[in-house]
């Protein structure tokens, strides 16, 4: 029985990690921000996947934040998670012993063209290491920034007249 043992590096939330197809449930460590996962297997290798998508980018955007501007009070309280829209893309084999330590270091927000790096004794087969800018989402999240103040300059206006047409009546 081989085990690998994966210490993430800056693992966000919005994350998907499978080895070998199956989806890893981490654990975080009290004294560290860093995340880790037990994995245990038959084989001589594991595949592994990082992906990161971005939500604005989905086919039903729009959807969604119509509904997070209402119930944010109008997109006053509206969270964009990643303004800059890095999508990420990572697919590797690493070739197990019978006890091996990795450490991923996903790096999205660095200037670096790899998004992830391996730190590992074991021999590790890269397929992809892809980063790059979703630009169909980064057009998404300035529209919704454009339409919140446009909304907000309109009520402000609109409170204005109401305002005014009540002192003078």
């Amino acid at each position: 029985m081989n085990k690998l043992n994966l210490e993430f590096v800056n693992l966000e939330n919005d994350f998907v990690v499978t080895l070998d197809g199956k989806v890893c449930e981490f654990k975080k460590h009290k004294k560290k921000r860093n995340l880790s996962y037990e994995y245990q297997t038959e084989n001589q290798t594991a595949h592994i996947t990082v992906q990161r998508f971005v939500p604005i980018g989905a086919k039903n955007w729009w959807l969604w934040q119509l509904l997070f501007f209402f119930v944010s009070v109008f997109g006053l309280f509206n969270r964009i998670e990643n303004k800059k829209c890095v999508v990420v893309d990572y697919e590797a084999d690493i070739t197990l012993a019978e006890e091996t330590n990795v450490k991923i270091i996903i790096r999205q927000n660095s200037k670096e063209k790899n998004a992830v790096e391996l730190v590992t004794e074991a021999v590790v087969v890269e397929h992809k290491n892809i980063k790059s800018v979703d630009k169909a989402a980064k057009k998404r999240v300035k529209f919704i920034k454009v339409f919140t103040i446009v909304f907000w300059i309109l009520l402000v206006i609109l409170l204005g007249i109401l305002l005014i047409s009540l002192i003078v009546s």
